[in-house]
């Protein structure tokens, strides 16, 4: 539908039959369609300069489905005369016919559809960490908040007073899947969608860096350069109407940047400490990993938290990209983690949405992230742009759990809970990313997200460790299995008239060299036997020599008959060089009773067998007092390994509120 604008004249064309507003843009007057035609229902106030990169006509895809943006409402959060945020509510037109919405905050993207809802809490029931369903999800509230419409812009479906104020909450989920509930009418409104990615969203139209609104300049929106009021130093704004607050890091001045176009207002603003250097300077520009582009350092803050009297400080950094929004660097003795918003909770113990945070370990996408520390975090130092208000000895409770490198950190205040998840960095990382000078500062200690250094060499020596143990054994039945048959195998009478009753017989060892196993095999009853080999090398004379023993008892007690008995065992001979060989057995015996050997026995020319014994050679068979011995010294390793790592988690939980030994 086209027609002109009841006021100027101007040509007004309505691109989607589902709004019922549009705004001139040539007199900013309100125009509402009646029956065919239009109707001037009152004037709008001016947009605010706030460095949307959107405008409308721009164009983008969702889900397969391709938008258009075809208006605005401007929203603030706090006064409307100087806004804590300033976010815009962009109303599009989608493929399918559907009008959806467009969230923008802080450089970050909210795509919501409108429904209305019998089931939300009213506005002074709903509180923040309350769970809520979600179509078919559970939620829970991590925001409450009042704003205020500033003015609006192109068509939307409903009109909107910018005279009123109202109440909102958003609803997170552990999916990913959000919503928000919009306090405006007696029924709440439930806008329902998920956060995108810039690159998701496939934007194009967007506007230019020249290109603001015409309205009365209450932010930093067009300013590229801003003197401090108080000592003149020059400083160049990164983040445009995005920023609330601006610290001079030469004189610790604030300036309210939402203030008026002067931006010449010097905050009542006392820096907690003394002036604290910067590791990674304002201004500078870097790409760390999981980076996909470079971010700029536009503010740095000192903290610390207070435990057990004893007081621990860090540093953060906020960085910023106008398409990806903020994300904060924060470093703690040499020890670096770059965190980005995250907009879904972990599940909790019990398997629901994470409400307020708990003391216990939570999920997050398969991972447990156990409970580290809860305490509540001050600011001392303040230099650069920020988003917010932020004042020195501003204080928040800080809640984090760890699964390392990994982490997630909820930051909460008395309207809101804000979840981000952040990856451990190095140093060296750091330094190369932002190419600052010299050296990283030496880490210290053990950070709550530092990489166990010796988890993957303990892991590594294990399956090592148990890897070898398996290919020795494997290799040990593998021999077995395959042994051949006795090279030398004879049989000898123990007899009871013998004088003397060694064995002598020649050997041939094969070429090579080997593992002999000498072994004896006799059927002795109530009696022991002793034998000891000899194997003499004929061409030396060197022996090498072993003994083996067998024995037999048998008697009864209280308990019934018994017997016990050794009938067969060996000795092993290593490192034997193929050749001839004088085999030497000369055995001894006696009956259980008696502990000496017996004589050579009466004279009788027909010598009776008492036992009969049997002596066999074989080569290579397997060893396995070796593969017990190499299994017992290969455990040193892994051992070693495993000490290591389990001190170096000690260390790192010393410092948390469930330190060993402690009663948490």
């Amino acid at each position: 539908m086209q027609s002109q604008c009841p006021s100027c004249g101007n040509p007004i064309t309505y691109k989607s039959e589902l709004s019922a507003y549009v705004v001139c843009s040539a007199c900013q007057t309100l125009v509402a369609r009646k029956d065919m035609s239009l109707v001037a229902v009152g004037k709008v106030a001016a947009l605010q300069a706030d460095g949307s990169l959107l405008r409308l006509g721009t164009q983008g895809s969702y889900e397969g489905k391709s938008f258009e943006v075809v208006g605005r409402i401007q929203m603030a959060l706090g006064p409307a005369d100087r806004p804590d945020a300033v976010w815009n509510e962009w109303y599009a037109i989608f493929s399918n016919g559907a009008g959806g919405w467009l969230g923008e905050h802080l450089g970050e993207y909210f795509v919501s559809f409108v429904e209305t809802t019998n089931s939300a809490p009213s506005a002074r029931e709903i509180h923040l960490g309350q769970m809520l369903g979600l179509e078919k999800e559970r939620a829970v509230v991590t925001s409450v908040s009042r704003g205020t419409a500033l003015t609006f812009e192109g068509e939307l479906p409903f009109v909107m007073d910018t005279a009123y104020e109202a109440t909102f909450a958003d609803l997170s989920t552990t999916s990913g899947r959000a919503g928000t509930l919009d306090y405006s009418d007696d029924s709440p409104l439930l806008f329902r969608g998920r956060w995108c990615r810039f690159e998701e969203l496939k934007l194009q139209g967007l506007r230019q860096a020249d290109e603001e609104g015409q309205g009365p300049q209450i932010s930093a929106a067009n300013l590229k350069t801003l003197k401090c009021p108080t000592c003149g130093a020059p400083h160049e704004l990164k983040a445009g109407g995005l920023s609330q607050t601006l610290v001079c890091q030469y004189c610790d001045s604030a300036m309210d940047l939402s203030s008026d176009a002067t931006f010449k207002e010097v905050l009542n603003f006392q820096q907690s400490m003394g002036k604290v250097p910067a590791k990674v300077p304002l201004g500078s520009q870097g790409k760390l990993p999981g980076q996909k582009v470079a971010f700029t350092c536009i503010g740095f803050l000192a903290r610390a938290c207070v435990v057990d009297g004893i007081r621990y400080k860090w540093c953060e950094y906020l960085l910023y990209e106008p398409t990806q929004g903020y994300q904060w660097l924060t470093e703690t003795n040499g020890h670096w983690t770059l965190l980005s918003p995250l907009h879904k909770v972990p599940l909790n113990g019990q398997g629901m949405p994470t409400g307020h945070p708990p003391d216990q370990s939570v999920t997050l996408e398969g991972k447990t992230f156990k409970h580290f520390q809860s305490t509540q975090a001050s600011v001392d130092y303040v230099a650069g742009e920020f988003y917010w208000r932020v004042r020195a000895g501003e204080t928040s409770q800080v809640v984090d759990y760890v699964c390392p490198p990994l982490v997630l950190s909820a930051d909460c205040g008395p309207e809101e809970l804000n979840w981000s998840s952040g990856c451990y960095v190095s140093g060296a990382e750091v330094w190369k990313a932002f190419q600052l000078a010299g050296n990283p500062p030496e880490a210290r200690g053990v950070a709550n997200n530092q990489p166990n250094p010796y988890t993957a060499a303990s892991s590594q020596r294990w399956l090592t460790y148990l890897a070898t143990v398996a290919a020795c054994f494997v290799f040990l039945i593998f021999k077995a299995a395959t042994v051949s048959a006795p090279f030398f195998n004879q049989q000898w009478n123990y007899l009871d008239y013998q004088q003397d009753r060694a064995q002598v017989v020649n050997v041939t060892v094969p070429p090579g060299r080997h593992n002999l196993y000498i072994s004896v095999e006799a059927t002795l009853q109530q009696r022991w036997g002793y034998f000891l080999v000899s194997l003499i090398d004929e061409k030396d004379q060197q022996a090498r020599d072993t003994a083996i023993t067998l024995y037999h008892e048998a008697g009864s007690d209280s308990d019934g008959p018994w017997s016990e008995s050794v009938n067969e065992a060996g000795a092993h001979l290593s490192g034997v060089t193929g050749g001839d060989y004088l085999l030497r057995v000369e055995p001894q015996s006696n009956v259980s009773n008696q502990t000496e050997p017996e004589g050579a026995g009466p004279v009788d020319p027909s010598p009776h067998p008492i036992f009969t014994y049997r002596v066999k050679i074989q080569k290579d068979l397997p060893q396995w007092g070796y593969f017990w011995m190499i299994a017992l010294l290969g455990l040193l390793p892994p051992l070693f390994s495993l000490w290591r790592a389990s001190s170096f988690e000690t260390t790192r939980w010393s410092e948390s509120d469930h330190a060993p030994g402690s009663s948490e």
